[in-house]
């Protein structure tokens, strides 16, 4: 893995762990989108994520697969803290 995708990893693994759900529902989708050379997003195209290539971003999703799973398990405790706050609301 180069410095880049490192950083990149490193990046996301922190976006993880501070936003579970827009990492869970929003980026890690475009991360897979980049990961098959898709940037319907515009994301490359726009300067938002660096040009690494489908094998690279590729590389960085499999990286993430724990702070995927992490997140995963963040975004549903929060889920069930906002059905138990509902009626509050």
């Amino acid at each position: 893995m180069t410095n880049m995708n490192k950083e990149q990893t490193m990046y996301y693994q922190q976006w993880a762990t501070d936003h579970p759900v827009v990492f869970c529902e929003v980026t890690y989708p475009d991360l897979q989108r980049l990961a098959q050379g898709d940037d319907s997003q515009g994301l490359v195209a726009e300067g938002i994520v660096p040009d690494l290539g489908a094998k690279a971003w590729a590389e960085v999703v499999d990286a993430l697969q724990d702070a995927l799973k992490s997140a995963t398990k963040k975004k549903k405790y929060f889920e069930k803290s906002l059905d138990f706050l509902n009626p509050f609301l």
